[in-house]
């Protein structure tokens, strides 16, 4: 159990309606994975800001939704990297394997991207804390709002930066970021298992 998430529990009642995810769905990378199975923290920016589209995992969508153009970034990296290529946009099968994906901002207003930074300000530097008193894991840190936060990450733990995969900030290199050897051989460091991407049901 994530500590961090029990005590932010009741922000929600402070963050006003309506929000993206749907309540239910905001803490949903905790449940999906486990502080006992963690092995890589993806930390973006915030939800996606179309209600079809934020499911509570940092750059998932719902399968039967189209790629956004963010993950459709991620994914070339991923054909390109390891030769895969994903069958919908659904990431809860990583999530499962030990993949935190998560965002900085945990809510947004409907088609607001960046509305609600101000109710999560404190949650993800008491997050790595809490990160930080347990076994050695690999961060990828996803644009300047997760980079912010490297200084906070212990140095036993291994941390991959890149811009963020949006097509504002993509064009700076992270097609060619080689994002996804990075990650196996930072596990490969850490002698975890590895995190088979592409799994996807």
């Amino acid at each position: 159990m994530y500590q961090t998430v029990v005590k932010f529990q009741s922000i929600l009642k402070t963050v006003p309606v309506p929000f993206l995810p749907a309540e239910e769905s905001v803490f949903k990378a905790f449940d999906l994975t486990p502080k006992e199975s963690l092995k890589v923290v993806i930390i973006g920016q915030d939800p996606y800001p179309d209600p079809k589209n934020a499911m509570g995992l940092a750059f998932s969508v719902p399968r039967d939704v189209s790629i956004p153009a963010s993950l459709a970034n991620i994914f070339a990296c991923l054909k390109e990297d390891l030769g895969i290529t994903p069958p919908h946009g659904n990431l809860e099968a990583w999530a499962r394997q030990g993949v935190l994906l998560v965002n900085r901002t945990l809510t947004v207003r409907p088609h607001q991207p960046n509305s609600h930074e101000e109710y999560w300000v404190s949650f993800m530097p008491r997050l790595i804390q809490e990160l930080n008193q347990g076994k050695p894991l690999v961060f990828v840190l996803m644009g300047n709002a997760a980079q912010s936060l490297k200084f906070l990450i212990d140095r036993k733990h291994l941390v991959i930066e890149t811009v963020h995969p949006s097509p504002l900030s993509a064009w700076r290199g992270f097609r060619e970021s080689k994002l996804f050897l990075k990650i196996r051989s930072a596990q490969q460091k850490l002698n975890q298992p590895l995190i088979d991407f592409s799994q996807f049901d």
